[in-house]
């Protein structure tokens, strides 16, 4: 098991190619690395946690990214 958790975080605000291939980026760069999604909107991208449509802040980014490391399972 690795030691490393990639969190990714989203208010799905964009949508389109640019996003899709960001994403493609992403899974292509971190191989088998446990991915945690933190989203507004459900989506089918590693472990999604979904916190509702809470609003673009600096809060709740910073709310995101601690949902999501709560949630990493590695050291």
């Amino acid at each position: 098991m690795s030691d490393i958790t990639v969190v990714y975080y989203t208010s799905n605000y964009m949508t389109g190619k640019f996003i899709e291939k960001t994403k493609e980026q992403l899974l292509s760069v971190i191989g088998d690395l446990p991915l945690i999604s933190v989203s507004h909107k459900p989506m089918n991208f590693g472990t999604n946690i979904c916190v509702g449509d809470v609003g673009r802040s600096h809060l709740n980014i910073y709310r995101q990214i601690l949902v999501g490391a709560r949630g990493a399972r590695t050291k």
